[in-house]
């Protein structure tokens, strides 16, 4: 009986050893996924950024990017 004890103990450290590395390393999976979202979104906000500040149609500085340099310069 005791030995039948220590064999369940020691297969449900076992189980829960290989549950837990199979958890760090979805972990580790779903944070570099995460960072490379980040990074895509990042990108993705400032060519938004960009095409805000500038007409379609022209290519030329509009109204919302004078307004920002002015506020960054204090002119």
């Amino acid at each position: 009986l005791l030995l039948g004890l220590v064999a369940l103990v020691l297969l449900t450290r076992l189980a829960i050893r290989r549950r837990t590395r199979r958890l760090a390393l979805e972990t580790a999976r779903l944070e570099s996924v995460v960072a490379e979202r980040t990074r895509d979104l990042a990108a993705a906000n400032e060519r938004l950024a960009t095409m805000a500040w500038v007409d379609g149609l022209t290519g030329v500085a509009n109204r919302r990017r004078l307004d920002q340099f002015v506020a960054e310069h204090h002119v």
